[in-house]
């Protein structure tokens, strides 16, 4: 099997870097919003958690936390899977940049 030039594997990198860049702020805006509903969801479950409730009628902030808290914690659990597909991605592409960074600077042609 034929080697590829050092042109080829110059040019797949950038590829693989332009990316891994356009991922990373992509990524990093489903990251912040996981931590963010993961936030309101463990504040809201440590008030309810650590607060007494008065037993018969809820007043409308309570109400309010407790839906904005039950949002949360669906929003949480439906992002988790995401977050873990996309750090999956991403150390994908981090190997294969890895794997082909060496092979970028040799200077070798078709044989």
């Amino acid at each position: 099997m034929l080697e590829a030039s050092s042109r080829w594997n110059r040019q797949r990198l950038a590829v693989l870097e332009a990316a891994e860049f356009d991922l990373k702020r992509m990524f990093s805006l489903l990251y912040f919003s996981s931590v963010a509903c993961a936030a309101v969801y463990m504040a809201g479950w440590l008030r309810f958690n650590l607060l007494d409730l008065p037993a018969g009628h809820l007043s409308s902030y309570s109400a309010f936390t407790v839906g904005l808290t039950a949002l949360a914690g669906l929003l949480f659990a439906l992002l988790l899977p995401m977050m873990i597909l996309a750090a999956g991605i991403e150390r994908k592409l981090q190997l294969r940049i890895r794997r082909l960074e060496p092979k970028a600077h040799v200077t070798g042609k078709h044989h």
